[in-house]
């Protein structure tokens, strides 16, 4: 069988013997929707919430707060079907790039489209060390919250998220426009640091301690003047739903046609699972991780996993990576871990925890000795991958190739 998956602008293909048992597991196929359409709707008659077209009434300039470049967010569309709406008023662009670094400009004109044109001299980002901040309390967990300022200078705030499954936060969109999106460094490592608690999973939200920080951390402002817009996409990328209005309300909406989309059910587990990431999540280690976090729910315990990912700018935050590559075996960091926390170690912990539990295989772009040193093997091709992971699993093995493993997330049937 001739399997294929992407990799950084083009794919890498592999023949696995007839033997073996193949399921290649993708977004769920859903019917194909008028985008546009779906977003005027969903603004006109939005979840708990006055229309868009009513909430910026009386207001010539407002904040529109977008996701970065690592997002598969199509922000420029959501734009234009709001176009009508926002084009005779003032709108700031606010870019809510969490901890991540400042967009380039080529980034900029991709995320907006259009109106990066149009309003080019009302374009700012987010930096979680360096934007003024505004501290607005203490969540019950002990997260100090503090925004950027933009957040409260505005009487009208428009928020353009997308929702998918994530690794430690349940989901993506919603409140994460808020935290991380434009929180400090400070609220985001106090935050983040939740996530090494073992209730913060992907698809969880009940009892996730991350999840739960978060609302409780968007509870300090007013609600009211945030309008929030959850685009829910299939898995060629395009706008399956669209859950607008009230933050949290339109958020849980969101959720439920995410679910439908990307939880896909599969025999399992398997011996071994290939898994890739298509961009922009492979732009760096960092992102990528979570194709690799997806791949340990189908996983057999000793089996194998096949990262493909291209790293197109190289690691990204290197604490995490340092905080691997200076141990001995992965065993040790989860033991460091018990130590303390920095922002970035909780991708460290979970990269461990499945150094720990599976032989892991890696073709990306990075330097062979980068991979070794993070308790990875590092290949060239997909087809000698394979063929080495079988020569201990046995050619009569099952094998899950999830194409779009940061997307997919597996729900086991024994």
């Amino acid at each position: 069988m001739r399997v294929e998956v992407p990799y950084g602008d083009g794919t890498l293909s592999a023949t696995i013997p007839e033997s073996a048992h193949v399921t290649v597991l993708e977004p769920k196929e859903v019917p194909q929707k008028d985008e546009i359409g779906l977003l005027k709707e969903a603004v006109s008659d939005p979840i708990s919430f006055k229309p868009l077209s009513e909430f910026l009434s009386g207001c010539n300039e407002f904040l529109v707060v977008v996701n970065d470049a690592t997002r598969q967010t199509p922000t420029a569309k959501a734009l234009e079907g709001l176009s009508e709406i926002l084009r005779d008023k003032k709108p700031e662009f606010l870019v809510a790039t969490g901890s991540h670094r400042a967009p380039t400009e080529d980034e900029i004109r991709s995320i907006l489209g259009d109106f990066h044109r149009d309003f080019r001299d009302r374009i700012g980002y987010h930096d979680a060390r360096n934007s003024e901040m505004v501290e607005l309390g203490i969540t019950s967990r002990g997260t100090p919250v503090k925004v950027n300022k933009k957040i409260l200078e505005f009487d009208r705030v428009v928020l353009i998220n997308s929702v998918e499954p994530h690794y430690f936060a349940g989901y993506t969109g919603g409140r994460k426009s808020i935290l991380p999106g434009v929180s400090s460094y400070e609220t985001i490592e106090a935050n983040h640091k939740f996530a090494l608690e073992p209730t913060a999973k992907t698809m969880s939200l009940e009892g996730n301690p991350v999840h739960e920080d978060m609302i409780e951390a968007i509870g300090f402002l007013d609600s009211d003047k945030l309008f929030s817009i959850n685009l829910v996409l299939d898995g060629q990328k395009r706008i399956f739903f669209v859950g607008a209005g009230d933050i949290e309300d339109s958020f849980m909406e969101a959720v439920e046609y995410s679910h439908e989309v990307n939880s896909i059910p599969v025999r399992g587990p398997a011996d071994l699972v290939v898994t890739a990431t298509s961009p922009p999540s492979d732009i760096d280690l960092y992102q990528s991780q979570k194709a690799l976090d997806n791949a340990k729910l189908v996983a057999r315990k000793g089996g194998t996993i096949i990262f493909a990912t291209k790293c197109r700018e190289g690691i990204g935050k290197r604490k995490f990576f340092d905080l691997i590559a200076e141990e001995d075996n992965p065993a040790s960091v989860l033991e460091k871990l018990k130590s303390g926390y920095e922002l970035g170690w909780h991708k460290a912990a979970k990269m461990a925890e499945m150094a720990v539990e599976f032989q892991i295989l890696a073709i990306t772009a990075l330097p062979p000795e980068d991979i070794r040193s993070i308790f990875m093997n590092p290949f060239s091709d997909l087809q000698s991958a394979i063929d080495h992971a079988l020569e201990s699993l046995g050619k009569a093995s099952s094998i899950v190739v999830m194409p779009m493993g940061g997307l997919t997330v597996p729900r086991v049937r024994e």
